[in-house]
C-alpha cells in the first residue's frame, strides 16, 4: 500500500518540476546567497567572498522570509490548484490519508530540490573560491530551511483542507 502513496508522491514531484517556479526559487536562491556572499563585507573595505560562517548568518534572514513564503504558495497551489486531477486520484480505490501524505511527499520533495539545489550551487562557487573551512555551517542553514519549509508546507496543506475555495486559500496563506 506504500507504494501507491509513492507513486502518488512521484507524480507530484514531476508535476511540481515541471513548474517554473522551482528553477526560479533554484537560481534565485543561488544568486541571492553568492551576492550575500560576496558583497556581506563591503561595509568593512572588503571586496570578495566572505567565508561560509559568515555567509550562513547572513543568509538567515533571507531563509526566513522566502522559504515560509515558498512553502505557503507551493502547498496552497499543490492542493488546492489542482482540484481536478485530486478528485481523480480521489475517486480511486486509495485511503484519503495516502493521497494527502503522497502529495505531501511530492510537494516537500520539490521544495528540497529547490532549497539544496540553490545553496548547493552556491555553495560549491564559494568553495572553490575560499575553501571549504566552516562550510558545516553552511549546509545546516540549508538544512534548517528544508525544516523550516515542511513546518510551512503543513500549514498550507492545513489550510488547502480547511479552504476550498482557491483565492481564498492564497489569500490567508
Amino acid at each position: 500500500q506504500m507504494n501507491k502513496v509513492l507513486l502518488i508522491a512521484r507524480q507530484d514531484l514531476k508535476l511540481n518540476l515541471r513548474n517554473r517556479w522551482i528553477l526560479g526559487v533554484s537560481v534565485l536562491f543561488g544568486i541571492m546567497t553568492l551576492s550575500i556572499a560576496y558583497s556581506g563585507m563591503v561595509a568593512s573595505g572588503y571586496v570578495g567572498f566572505q567565508d561560509f560562517r559568515r555567509t550562513g548568518a547572513s543568509i538567515v534572514s533571507l531563509v526566513l522570509y522566502l522559504v515560509p513564503m515558498l512553502a505557503l504558495m507551493m502547498g496552497t497551489y499543490t492542493f488546492v490548484a489542482s482540484r481536478e486531477y485530486l478528485d481523480w486520484v480521489i475517486s480511486q480505490p486509495l485511503a484519503r490519508w495516502k493521497i494527502i501524505i503522497g502529495k505531501y511527499c511530492g510537494a516537500l520533495g520539490s521544495l528540497i530540490l529547490a532549497i539544496v539545489a540553490g545553496f548547493g550551487v552556491a555553495g560549491i562557487i564559494i568553495a572553490f573560491r575560499i575553501g571549504a573551512e566552516g562550510s558545516w555551517r553552511f549546509m545546516l542553514v540549508a538544512l534548517h530551511s528544508v525544516l523550516l519549509g515542511a513546518v510551512f508546507l503543513s500549514l498550507a496543506l492545513l489550510l488547502s483542507i480547511i479552504v476550498h475555495r482557491r483565492q481564498a486559500a492564497v489569500g490567508l496563506s
